[in-house]
């Protein structure tokens, strides 16, 4: 989506512009580790994506009913909500890590299965397995990282996952789309819809408009699905519903806007798609645990 298609300054009329980069890419969790033969993790699942390289020997990864043995050199990203269980099978060596991003193109394209496999034979492989190493090499073991260690690892993982947007297909539902298909779907759907609202309400400075308040009607709409059935599948596959996720992704917003001083609270709270303040003070501190101006306070600067 064209976030500059929103009501323009005529004397801006005939201009060609940049697209607003408003995204985060988290990285969480990431650890190499050499195990025995019998070592198997249980069975676990995560709301966040993990990525697992096989540096030296054999794993087995079992996902849902599918297994999966990875060899040296190979990889594979695993989505969140997916049930797993991973193994050695002989000299393992390997290295993980969990991110998550609020990239919706990106993250349409991650989910359109329960996992991505990279084999050896992927010409792919070996070109983000060398970004791997990379990030390896920046390991440290008391934990010390400075900013220019933690840049660095930043500027890799976008390496990364523009790899992994060229190597991935651009999703489409199949003629019979699983419920988890469908759970998927929605929260593409919902990040994508709330995403573009607020790039819109933030670029256009004559009118702000707020953000759509029917976002799930919309969505269920969009994929010929009830709004109960939405709801029900997709708490069953994330844990909590539609509208809980769109006040995550909303205070997550929030907490970015409150850190610019050149937006006051009214305006974070119209951008938002409150239309009175004092309701955007209420959600936040119910969430929050304090108001919008404390929080502004305690952490201008800080980001």
């Amino acid at each position: 989506m064209n976030f500059n298609v929103s009501t323009q300054n005529k004397d801006l009329q005939h201009a060609i512009f940049l697209p607003m980069l408003n995204w985060n890419f988290i990285l969480l969790g990431g650890h190499i580790q050499r195990v025995a033969d019998s070592w198997i993790y249980p069975k676990e699942e995560h709301m966040v994506y993990e990525l697992i390289y096989v540096i030296h020997g054999l794993e087995k990864i079992v996902l849902n009913d599918e297994t999966i043995i990875l060899h040296q050199g190979e990889f594979v990203i695993i989505t969140p909500g997916t049930r797993h269980t991973v193994s050695a099978i002989k000299d393992l060596t390997y290295f993980c890590f969990h991110f998550d991003l609020d990239e919706p193109d990106l993250e349409e394209r991650l989910l359109v299965t329960s996992r991505l496999l990279f084999q050896n034979k992927n010409a792919r492989t070996k070109e983000l397995t060398a970004y791997f190493d990379k990030m390896i090499n920046t390991l440290k073991p008391k934990g010390d990282y400075d900013f220019a260690d933690k840049m660095g690892m930043q500027i890799t993982l976008s390496h990364i996952l523009l790899g992994l947007y060229r190597e991935s297909a651009k999703v489409t539902l199949s003629n019979n789309p699983s419920a988890l298909d469908y759970a998927r779907s929605i929260k593409v759907k919902i990040k994508r819809m709330l995403k573009y609202n607020i790039g819109c309400n933030l670029r256009d400075r004559e009118q702000v408009e707020p953000v759509k308040l029917n976002v799930i009607s919309e969505v269920c709409s969009d994929l010929n699905l009830s709004v109960g059935y939405c709801n029900r599948i997709y708490k069953k596959y994330y844990g909590s519903s539609p509208g809980y996720y769109i006040n995550q992704l909303k205070l997550t917003y929030a907490k970015r806007l409150l850190t610019k001083p050149q937006l006051n609270i009214e305006r974070v709270s119209f951008i938002l798609g409150y239309k009175n303040p004092q309701n955007f003070s209420r959600f936040f501190r119910n969430y929050v645990g304090t108001s919008p101006k404390k929080y502004r306070s305690l952490n201008v600067g800080g980001l």
